[in-house]
This record gives C-alpha cells, sequence and structure tokens, in this order.
C-alpha cells in the first residue's frame, strides 16, 4: 500500500495532478470520500482558457473527443443584470461551455485509472502521520506515501489537521431547474442581489443551474434572499428541486500552500480560485499540474524501473512554491477590483456599460478566456487605461 504520491480528493485539481504524474510514470493513488460519479456543487461554466488546460493534461485525445463527451452545451449570448433590470446583453466572441460536475468529474477520473492510477473511492481518511508519511482510512487500510496532495476541497480535511486553513470564503447556494420549469435564454449574470457577490443562470442540456454566492458572513439568510431570487426571475415550482449548499474560495489563500516538504495543496484546499467571477475550474487544474511537475522533478529519471530505491529529493515543495506565486499574484491583483462592486461604483459601471457592450465582450473575450502567466496577472489593473476605455468609448459592432 506504498505510492510515491497520494492524493486526497478526486476533483479537477487532485485528477489533474494525478493524471500528469500517471503520464510521467509516477505510481500514484486518490483517496476521495464520496463514491464517482458524484454530485458536486458549481456552476458549471468552462472559459476557453480551462479548455486549453485540460486539453494540455489529455493529449492523446482531441478537443472534440473531450468535449464532446463532457459538455452540456455551448453558449455566446451573456447577459448582465443591475438587480432585475437588463444592463447590458452581448453576444460574445470566444464561447463558454458548461458542464454538468458529475460528468466532468467522473470523465476525468476513468482517464486517470486509464493511465493505471489508483482510485479509492468512499474512502473516509481518519488518521495522517506525517512524520511517518502514513494515510489511514476509516476501513483500516494504511497508506503510505513519499508526497501527498491535499486536494480535498475549501473545508480540506487535510488543512484543518495541519493547521493550513484560510478565510475569505463565499457561501454558496445551488438548484437545478428542468427547462420546462423556467424560459431563459443564454447565460446571465446578476448583480446588486446580495451585497459584495452575484447570482447566476447556466444554460445546461435539459435544465438551468441557478445560484447565489457571496462574502455576507449571516448564512441564515441566503435562503430567503435565494428563494425571493427564483421567484423574481420566474422560476416555476422551484420549491420541489432540492437546494445544495457550500463554502468555495472568494479571495482567500494559503501563502504557503505546503507542509514541510512532503505535502501540497492544491485547488480549493489552497485558495486558489478567481475572487471576482468565483471560477475554480481553470486554477484547480492548473494548480494541480503544477504541483505534478514540481514532484516530476523532484525524483529520479529512473523511477519507473526502481520504484523501490527511488531517491526523492525535498524540492518539490520549494518548486511548488515557485510556481504558485502568479496564481497568489493573480488573486491579490484581482481582489482590488472588488472596490467595483461596493455602491455607489457598481451602480456608476452598471448603468454606463448597457451602452458600451464592446466593454462587456472585449473583458469576456480577453480576459476571463485567456492566461498568459504572469502577464495577464494584473491585465485588470495596468490595462484599464490602455485597453479597457479604449473598447468601452469605442463604437459598438
Amino acid at each position: 500500500m506504498h505510492y510515491q504520491v497520494v492524493i486526497i480528493g478526486g476533483g479537477p485539481s487532485g485528477t489533474g495532478a494525478g493524471i500528469t504524474l500517471q503520464k510521467a510514470g509516477v505510481r500514484t493513488c486518490i483517496v476521495d470520500k464520496a463514491q464517482f460519479p458524484r454530485q458536486k456543487l458549481c456552476g458549471g461554466l468552462v472559459t476557453r482558457k480551462t479548455k486549453d488546460l485540460l486539453n494540455s493534461i489529455i493529449t492523446d485525445r482531441t478537443e472534440e473527443e473531450i468535449w464532446g463527451e463532457v459538455s452540456s452545451g455551448g453558449h455566446t449570448q451573456l447577459s448582465l443584470y443591475n438587480r432585475f433590470e437588463k444592463a447590458v446583453s452581448v453576444e460574445i466572441g470566444v464561447p463558454y461551455d458548461t458542464v454538468y460536475r458529475k460528468v466532468y468529474d467522473d470523465y476525468l477520473v476513468r482517464y486517470y485509472q486509464e493511465k493505471g492510477g489508483v482510485l479509492m473511492d468512499g474512502k473516509l481518511p481518519v488518521r495522517l502521520d506525517t512524520d511517518n508519511r502514513e494515510l489511514e482510512l476509516q476501513s483500516g487500510e494504511v497508506l503510505t506515501y513519499d508526497y501527498l496532495i491535499a486536494a480535498d476541497g475549501a473545508n480540506s480535511w487535510v488543512g484543518h489537521r495541519l493547521g493550513r486553513t484560510f478565510g475569505g470564503k463565499l457561501f454558496c447556494l445551488e438548484i437545478n431547474i428542468r427547462k420546462e420549469d423556467f424560459d431563459y435564454d443564454g447565460i446571465g449574470i446578476y448583480f446588486d442581489v446580495i451585497g459584495v457577490g452575484y447570482a447566476w443562470v447556466f444554460p445546461k442540456n435539459d435544465l438551468y443551474c441557478i445560484g447565489l454566492g457571496s462574502t455576507r458572513k449571516d448564512t441564515k439568510q441566503y435562503r430567503a434572499i435565494f428563494q425571493d431570487f427564483l421567484q423574481r426571475i420566474g422560476v416555476r415550482n422551484w420549491e420541489s428541486y432540492p437546494m445544495k449548499a457550500a463554502f468555495v474560495p472568494g479571495g482567500g489563500f494559503l501563502k504557503k500552500p505546503v507542509f514541510g516538504e512532503r505535502v501540497l495543496f492544491v485547488g480549493d484546499a489552497a485558495g486558489f480560485a478567481d475572487p471576482l467571477t468565483g471560477e475554480g475550474l481553470f486554477w484547480s487544474m492548473y494548480s494541480g499540474k503544477q504541483a505534478a511537475e514540481a514532484i516530476i522533478g523532484a525524483v529520479s529519471k529512473d523511477f519507473a524501473t526502481a520504484a523501490a530505491e527511488v531517491p526523492v529529493t525535498a524540492t518539490a515543495a520549494a518548486d511548488y512554491l515557485q510556481r504558485c506565486k502568479p496564481i497568489q499574484k493573480n488573486i491579490k491583483s484581482v481582489l482590488r477590483t472588488r472596490i467595483l462592486f461596493h455602491p455607489p461604483l457598481y451602480q456608476f459601471w452598471l448603468k454606463n456599460v448597457g451602452g458600451h457592450p464592446n466593454f462587456v465582450r472585449y473583458f469576456s473575450d480577453h480576459q476571463l478566456s485567456q492566461y498568459e502567466g504572469e502577464g495577464v496577472v494584473s491585465e485588470l489593473l495596468k490595462k484599464v487605461p490602455r485597453r479597457y476605455l479604449k473598447h468601452f468609448f469605442k463604437r459598438n459592432v
């Protein structure tokens, strides 16, 4: 029961790391408390950069093959609302996809297994001994490891045990409505519904994923606000649908997403998500891949034929910390833009953006759909005068 890398959590960050490691010949095991396929609270909106990233991880299948199986539709219609009044509606040039996380995550897990990875789902971890590098499961099984990757979400079990927790989380509510009970076109984002946060409507094949998230701490008020929102936008029979709740990263993150030299935190467990849009799929897979590559660089090239004698060095944690700096810098830069969500500033740009849809289109097509490493980190701040204002005042087409 020894693995070079044990990964706790079978979401996109865990499988992104696992697939990358398995392809490099590193023996890994993913442990998840749930059994796959399993449901997961997530709007499931996928940007172009997320598709490109997954294409770079799964290199032996075409984009058409991958997304033909996991996508629940492509979308080009984007509408922004000032409460319940439409501020702007645009046709974006770079489409978004939507996915069912039950389908998306299961696809990644099955691909990971195809590459030789061991999945232990439905297994609850109960004890972690970092000195002896042991992980005990509720079933009584004990796994030993060279490295451990914590990919177990915003309320990380590993993080709580090792003192690696962060604040600034978003509380989210979500409901999935069949299309027969709701009439809607495209993607909708609603501001000023619940303070610093937003509500969303994301269309999928046979339903609409509708949710709400905010940094507000009085979580007892969320359900009433969300129910009022559902009624105001015209959802029928919403009482008959189950409502899900979860915490997700909302700006807080681990300044040091490692513990010692052998434990690396990725994805939501590290707080890696866009604090402005809430996008987490890209950063989950991106950080998982970075952690995997840091570990690959720390082991001997001949580990595949001499696994029992692998000389593991202590450089993976240091390498991963360097790889995390662009992610952390990006989050801190975007956090500064939250001032736009405080009145009267957000009222000003929402009221004026309707006359300048090129601004929204440019933001979507370039800021949200691309990632170029450190070069894009402060784009929201550095390029507003030069590019965003240009598109704001440019004649609309």
